[in-house]
């Protein structure tokens, strides 16, 4: 799941920047995070959403674990962002 979070955490800040914000422009994430019965694998996740969010901005924060996402994929991530312009 580490991996899986630090690659959606890189996706993110690719088309943030396309879109003239970064993660400072961050509101609100959602994320679904597909445990099965491991709910452990939602560490993973903590450690990417730390990381990428590092100093006093911390976004609203939704993590949803669910038995499976669609095509096997681990980890399904939504960001809500705005920028002033």
């Amino acid at each position: 799941m580490k991996a899986e979070s630090a690659g959606a955490m890189k996706i993110a800040a690719e088309r943030l920047q396309a879109a003239g914000a970064t993660f400072e422009n961050v509101a609100q994430v959602r994320a679904y995070v597909a445990v099965g019965t491991d709910l452990g694998a939602i560490a993973g996740w903590d450690a990417a959403y730390a990381a990428a969010f590092p100093g006093e901005h911390r976004p609203a924060l939704t993590v949803l674990p669910v038995k499976a996402l669609p095509a096997g994929a681990k980890l399904e991530v939504e960001f809500l962002a705005a920028t002033l312009e």
